[in-house]
């Protein structure tokens, strides 16, 4: 994280994990381990359990690094409540909405954007690569990530939004440079992300394990 990083209320962090920006704000009775940041601003009852430090800017040089490509004309739009596997390959805009299911097989797959409606789920059955030309939004409610045993969802988004909606989750390593990731209230991310900026609701969790 190069930019700007601004945690909502009451944002729980786990012990070795670490929030790294060149201006972190950590808000009202959140809870995290360690802020290394040029310039930190603290909420009401906030906690930071390992302490704070100065970061040397950009923490990885080159920052944030995702390779070019581009997606295809074959959309996948399933319906309300919808099952649907797809295999491998180049695809133009998914649309996953609201009560449906896309699996993924394992392997890459490059689309024009991800939009996910309200108790939606993409679930990866294997290693997959999912390169995101625009946007990748997670609805309310909604499960981004693998079926059980499988790695997380690694993540390439060349657009200017990450958005896990309230109570979204995801399992996933997501590489966003460009884009500012945004954490809806009660959601969770397992895993990892790299964005220009971020800034997050309340009751937001931030993981690092294994699904």
């Amino acid at each position: 994280m190069v930019g700007t990083l601004k945690l909502g209320k009451n944002v729980f962090m786990p012990d070795g994990s670490s929030l790294r920006a060149n201006y972190v704000e950590v808000g009202n009775a959140s809870n995290v381990f360690e802020v290394l940041a040029n310039s930190v601003k603290t909420g009401v009852g906030a906690v930071i359990r390992g302490g704070t430090g100065p970061i040397t800017l950009p923490i990885v040089e080159p920052f944030c690094q995702i390779p070019t490509f581009a997606c295809g004309n074959q959309a996948i739009f399933l319906t309300p409540g919808d099952q649907t596997s797809v295999t491998p390959g180049t695809y133009g805009y998914v649309r996953v909405p609201n009560g449906s299911t896309l699996h993924l097989a394992a392997g890459v797959y490059t689309v024009c954007d991800v939009k996910m409606g309200r108790d939606a789920n993409i679930v990866a059955d294997g290693p997959v690569l999912l390169q995101i030309v625009g946007n990748l939004r997670i609805g309310t409610d909604s499960f981004f990530g693998p079926s059980f045993g499988s790695p997380p969802i690694a993540v390439y988004v060349a657009g200017r939004k990450v958005r896990i909606s309230q109570s979204g989750v995801a399992v996933a390593q997501i590489t966003a440079p460009f884009a500012k990731a945004t954490f809806g209230r009660d959601s969770t991310l397992n895993g990892c992300f790299c964005a220009d900026q971020s800034k997050s609701d309340k009751h937001i969790t931030l993981t690092c394990g294994t699904p």
